[in-house]
């Protein structure tokens, strides 16, 4: 799974790092951690982003690659 389909990412939360492919876990213990966007990892807190969430997400990730 990527981070970038999970319901817990905050993608507007930090723009700035985000831009970079990084953004921060509502989940995460320690405050102020990033997780890569894009990288396949396994997390036992992973809850799916509704389908629409997830559809927006890969196309402004597409956008942001080019």
């Amino acid at each position: 799974m990527k981070c970038l389909d999970c319901h817990h990412i905050k993608l507007q939360a930090s723009p700035r790092h985000t831009a970079s492919g990084f953004a921060p876990c509502a989940e995460h213990i320690l405050p102020g951690v990033f997780q890569s966007i894009e990288r396949d990892r396994s997390c036992s807190k992973f809850e799916r982003a509704p389908a629409d969430v997830i559809q927006k997400r890969e196309a402004w990730n597409k956008k942001r690659g080019s």
